[in-house]
Formats: C-alpha cells, sequence, structure tokens
C-alpha cells in the first residue's frame, strides 16, 4: 500500500526523514466522557512497539503505519502533506472524509500520545 503524498512533500521526504522511517500513527484519550484524538506523522529512529505495518516506500523513505490504522488510511484515500510554517513545519496527514476519523475513535481503544 502506498500513501498520496502532495508533491513539495514528495521532493522534500528525505531530506526531512535524514535516514529515520516515517511513522504514521495516532494517539485517543478520553476527555470528559468523549475521546479526542488524532492522526499523527512523524520520523523515529527506532519503533517502540511491534505493532506497525510496512508502507510502499516515498522517495527512498520507509514508511509504517500502525495496523488499526490501516482501513481508515486505505479507503479514506489518504494523502500526506507538509504542514506548519518556517521551522515548525512537520509531515501532516489528510483525510477526505473526516468523519472517518470520529467513527475510527469512537471504536478504537485509548492510546497515549507516541513521541
Amino acid at each position: 500500500m502506498r500513501l498520496d503524498v502532495e508533491p513539495n512533500l514528495q521532493q522534500e521526504l528525505p531530506h526531512l526523514a535524514r535516514g529515520r522511517p516515517l511513522i504514521v500513527d495516532y494517539y485517543a484519550v478520553p476527555l470528559r466522557g468523549i475521546r479526542v484524538g488524532d492522526i499523527t506523522a512523524g520520523f523515529r529512529s527506532r519503533l517502540l512497539e511491534p505493532c506497525y505495518v510496512e508502507l510502499e516506500p516515498i522517495n527512498g523513505v520507509r514508511v509504517l503505519a500502525h495496523r488499526r490504522l490501516m482501513e481508515l488510511l486505505t479507503d479514506g484515500g489518504a494523502t500526506l502533506r507538509l504542514a506548519g510554517v518556517l521551522s515548525f513545519r512537520h509531515v501532516a496527514v489528510s483525510l477526505p472524509h473526516p468523519e472517518r476519523w470520529i467513527d475510527f475513535l469512537e471504536q478504537c481503544p485509548a492510546r497515549a500520545r507516541r513521541g
């Protein structure tokens, strides 16, 4: 499986990665009776858990995603993009149907932010 990538990120990804894999993950925490969370994307030197699935590399950069996100990423047409400004740029994941993320949050177990 390969994630869609905006063209400007595709070119910059090897520079941003500096030899590290790109990890697509999520966090979900309870807050006053509801679950809040987000999909995250970042570079890590090592994986903390054996729960990641290897995706197709992008411009020579290894890409892994949490196994619980696979259906959401493949069925939802997820796109990797650059977000933030100047020195605060980071990789973000955009979903064309954000309501699918809400459905995911309601069904997934709580999971603390990694990083």
